[in-house]
């Protein structure tokens, strides 16, 4: 069934807002995906507004999906797909309210659902494993230095250093990189911001290193600003690549398995118990406002028994 055109007009609208959200490409199209069904299963129950839709509509519809069979392998929904069609509707949420359209009751926890698990952070101990670890791996060298091994530091002092999001990280380009001023420019930052972000020194080497030895051997004759570039073909560096190499420092060094937001949240841990101010490690990471960076106040590091003792 068509969408009608207000229906139309808030999922091209939302489509841009994720868009300008920086979400990755394929959250992206699960929530335009699940919001789209959303809407038509709306239409099929005569409300042809999103202002007739209340929380009892909502319970409604997650019944309706908890129900109906799977398309692609038979079934029914598993519960991994309706925390999908959930998030999707939270986001729809955020961007009516962002936008000044009202906004949709998804607060609710449906049978079976299980809140996010706890945040993994990481102790300053683990982190050197992981600087350890990218440094062990095995790959052609340039003057001494392994090229994977250089791009691979890159991408902790980036993650970790200056505690950037996946996706800010992986849409850098070389003239963000501000070596002499010590800054990092974050052009595709979340919730349609852009900052500057400040390089210890450790980090200004690292992508010192990278940008001299290993990039040019990377970028395989392309023509293309990225920072970040894959082995093979000289193309930047996808998100799915990244959590692999992250998947392999983590084998190497003995850690359990995490995503590269686990480098942010240890980096504002960090800097949390070393005495900066709270509305600093927010403008360091990009928040709006202090409500997300204050997590970071009783969240203690993963430091595992063998640590203690040292």
């Amino acid at each position: 069934m068509p969408l009608n055109q207000h229906y139309h007009q808030r999922l091209l609208g939302f489509a841009e807002w994720l868009q300008a959200m920086n979400y990755a490409q394929v959250n992206q199209a699960a929530s335009l995906r699940h919001t789209q069904e959303f809407l038509v299963w709306l239409q099929e129950n005569n409300l042809t507004q999103l202002s007739q839709v209340d929380s009892q509509t909502v319970r409604q519809f997650f019944r309706y999906c908890a129900q109906r069979p799977n398309k692609t392998r038979g079934g029914s929904l598993s519960l991994n797909t309706l925390r999908k069609y959930r998030n999707a509707l939270v986001q729809l949420s955020r961007y009516l309210r962002d936008t000044g359209q009202g906004s949709l009751e998804v607060s609710f926890p449906f049978r079976g659902y299980r809140s996010k698990p706890e945040r993994l952070i990481l102790s300053k101990a683990q982190v050197q494993r992981l600087y350890d670890a990218a440094d062990q791996v095995e790959d052609p060298g340039v003057l001494g230095h392994q090229l994977l091994a250089l791009r691979d530091r890159a991408i902790l002092s980036l993650c970790y250093g200056c505690g950037l999001r996946r996706n800010e990280a992986l849409q850098l380009h070389i003239n963000d990189v501000l070596l002499e001023r010590g800054l990092l420019h974050v052009r595709a930052g979340k919730n349609y911001t852009e900052r500057y972000v400040p390089m210890a020194s450790g980090v200004v080497h690292d992508l010192q290193q990278y940008l001299q030895l290993s990039r040019p051997r990377l970028l395989r004759h392309q023509s293309h600003h990225g920072l970040l570039l894959g082995w093979q073909r000289g193309k930047p560096l996808c998100a799915v690549s990244a959590g692999r190499r992250l998947h392999h420092w983590c084998q190497v060094a003995r850690l359990p398995p995490m995503g590269l937001h686990a480098l942010r949240h240890s980096i504002a841990t960090h800097l949390f118990e070393s005495g900066m101010k709270l509305e600093h490690i927010a403008r360091f990471l990009g928040h709006r406002s202090l409500e997300a960076t204050q997590i970071y106040t009783h969240i203690q590091p993963n430091i595992s028994d063998e640590e203690k003792s040292l």
